[in-house]
């Protein structure tokens, strides 16, 4: 039970994402024309792809069913789609043929790395829980957006 929660954290997900795409861009670095190595790259691309896209999908509605919970779990869906969207264009662009990568390929797997790190960081669980104390209003003068304006009546 304690595995499974330590695997269910926010940033988890997202450092794991992270993780598959750093490893098929070392692995593209270090191919020097070999096939093989390219084609691991290819495939970590994909499975962080997928891992992506189902911890997206699955992630909605994680932090409640107020509007503004189902809100934050969107947007947090929509930084792994954007991650996905960069390395998930590198893949494309090189997947039948196995291409060799390009000064654009690298950049668009950093972009997406840093993306998911960022996705992990901002809309995880530790900003859910800065946020909510907020949004119930038991913190004094809170207004639920952060930016009520504070009178001297």
């Amino acid at each position: 039970m304690v595995f499974r929660r330590a695997w269910a954290s926010e940033r988890q997900e997202t450092r794991v994402a992270a993780t598959l795409v750093g490893c098929a861009l070392l692995l593209d670095a270090l191919a020097d024309g070999s096939d093989v190595l390219h084609g691991l790259g290819v495939v970590c691309r994909a499975l962080a792809l997928a891992f992506c896209v189902t911890v997206a999908v699955a992630g909605v509605g994680r932090f409640g069913d107020s509007p503004l919970a189902l809100r934050f779990s969107l947007w947090r869906a929509l930084g792994l789609l954007a991650a996905v969207g960069c390395v998930g264009f590198v893949l494309f662009v090189r997947w039948p043929l196995l291409l060799q990568p390009t000064d654009g390929g690298f950049a668009l797997d950093v972009v997406g790395i840093l993306w998911l790190l960022l996705t992990g960081s901002v809309w995880g669980r530790d900003s859910w829980r800065r946020l909510s104390p907020a949004l119930d209003g038991t913190s004094p003068g809170a207004h639920p957006s952060g930016w009520g304006l504070r009178t001297s009546a």
